[in-house]
């Protein structure tokens, strides 16, 4: 019996799989089947059923918002993260240990290390935490009150756990937070040529580019778009040499104040003052981005070419040259408008009189346009063009949109789509003559 016990303890302390879930969440099995194989139920319903039957154990689950469906939905699978005592503590005579701590994704830093202090019988003020993603560079998680997923942390990933020395001081050195955090402190540099990667001017002297990005959980959509868009040349040389700063729309809400032109710049100037074939953690440019468009947020896959096209897009608005200029324009009519308003004494009546011109206007815009001859397509396609650069105009214009012409030909025969058109125009054209000569004739009749 003693034998038997001896190895039941042995076999209860025995690492082979090292995992031991140490959390007041408890995970549901994998690929569970919603009103099949469970009902969520509200916190009051389960202990009245508790009460009259019974049972258990209870599943309580956060609340948290569902973008995809617009409304707060239960959290049914918690983040899950690989916690480690830190190899560096010499204090620390077991065996290194490593749990699995559950924690919803909108539960903060501090919770977290709560959680994986309680799981190795430590006070919470005697651990810290550091984001172990990148084993060969872990990351302070200094900002307790950040939520878990605006650090960017992965689900399953691994999180080393720092006990404090006996004299309250700390043996791993400090990094700078991060960009995990959401803050702006700059990644420290090993290299001791660093220096010299700037000019006079504290523009970045281009490296050769050859700098990679890491993977922050299912971002290779981002890594692709950031890859492409960083080794072309024009668009590069535009914002390392922050010509950029000088077409900045900040003062706009559409532009989100210039923020994706601001990040972009200082990620680039990053690939590109960096030693070669050494990487990036774009953590800041991925947390700016979920905050712009929440389907970013997690760390679910995306097409590059959304990614990319949604970059494009963003990086226009934000140096969009006719955006400030069109702004002034608004600006300065509607303190026209105002003081037009203050002498009528009406401005209702004011804004009616405005819209009859300017319906008055279009009208004859439109007759005109009707009653001035065909103008030939080379002609048309400038002056497309100048209508749409008065609204778009930026680099991302300059090197990237175009203007395109098609045309569609006939299967039956050779006839183009567009000599088709003439044709039929020809044809009305001698259908109202024949419609109006019968019309004078009838006239005619009539007075006759």
């Amino acid at each position: 019996k003693k034998s038997k016990k001896k190895k039941k303890k042995k076999k209860k302390n025995d690492l082979d799989d090292p995992m031991a879930v140490s959390s007041t969440v408890t995970r549901l099995r994998d690929n569970l089947v919603h009103d099949a194989d469970f009902v969520v139920v509200p916190e009051a319903v389960w202990t009245a059923l508790w009460n009259w039957y019974g049972g258990g154990p209870a599943l309580p689950r956060t609340m948290i918002f569902d973008n995809e469906a617009g409304r707060k939905t239960p959290e049914l699978y918690p983040m899950e993260f690989r916690c480690t005592l830190d190899m560096q503590q010499r204090i620390v005579r077991e065996p290194v240990s490593t749990v699995l701590v559950a924690c919803s994704k909108i539960a903060t830093i501090d919770r977290l290390a709560s959680e994986a202090a309680a799981a190795f019988k430590l006070p919470r003020s005697a651990v810290r935490l550091w984001n172990n993603y990148n084993a060969d560079k872990p990351v302070l998680l200094s900002d307790k009150h950040v939520t878990i997923e605006d650090a960017l942390l992965v689900d399953k990933q691994s999180i080393l756990v720092e006990p404090r020395l006996s004299d309250g001081s700390w043996v791993r050195r400090t990094l700078p937070a991060d960009e995990a955090t959401g803050g702006d402190a700059e990644e420290e540099e090993d290299d001791e040529d660093e220096a010299n990667r700037f000019d006079e001017h504290g523009l970045v002297v281009p490296q050769n580019g050859l700098v990679g990005l890491d993977n922050l959980g299912n971002t290779c959509f981002l890594n692709a778009s950031m890859q492409c868009m960083s080794h072309t040349t024009p668009l590069r040389r535009y914002m390392l040499k922050d010509f950029y700063l000088h077409e900045l729309n900040t003062n706009t809400r559409a532009t989100k104040n210039g923020v994706v032109a601001l990040e972009y710049g200082k990620l680039l100037k990053k690939l590109w003052s960096r030693t070669p074939y050494s990487s990036v953690a774009p953590k800041q440019f991925k947390w700016m981005l979920g905050k712009l468009r929440p389907n970013f947020k997690g760390h679910e896959q995306h097409d590059a070419e959304e990614m990319l096209g949604f970059l494009l897009s963003e990086l226009h608005e934000s140096l969009n040259r006719a955006a400030r200029r069109r702004a002034a324009e608004e600006q300065e009519q509607q303190e026209q408008e105002t003081t037009a308003a203050k002498d009528d004494g009406d401005a209702g009546k004011q804004k009616e009189k405005e819209d009859e011109e300017d319906e008055d206007k279009e009208k004859e815009q439109q007759k005109e346009k009707e009653e001035e001859p065909k103008k030939p397509d080379a002609e048309l396609a400038l002056e497309q063009w100048q209508e749409y650069q008065s609204k778009n105009n930026s680099i991302v214009v300059d090197l990237m949109h175009f203007q395109v012409k098609s045309t569609l030909r006939c299967l039956g025969g050779p006839n183009t789509a567009k000599d088709k058109e003439a044709e039929e125009e020809q044809g009305d054209n001698e259908d109202e003559e024949h419609e109006q000569e019968q019309e004078q004739e009838q006239e005619q009749e009539q007075e006759q």
